[in-house]
């Protein structure tokens, strides 16, 4: 997972450490996953990642946070 999460300099896989650990994600970070996953050009490890991410907010799992 070294792709870059688009403005940042967070890698998807300290992204995804970073929510899964502490159950938040804030609206951008959010707005920026649903970009990425429409990016064609991401590792299927990524693309799982973020389909996790986007599970647990469906689920209620993680807080939005502004």
């Amino acid at each position: 997972m070294s792709n870059q999460l688009l403005a940042t300099n967070t890698t998807f896989a300290e992204l995804f450490g970073h929510i899964a650990y502490s159950k938040i994600i804030t609206s951008t970070q959010k707005q920026d996953l649903i970009t990425a996953r429409k990016n064609a050009t991401l590792s299927d490890e990524d693309r799982h990642s973020i389909d996790r991410l986007l599970y647990g907010l469906r689920r209620g799992w993680l807080q939005v946070v502004e």
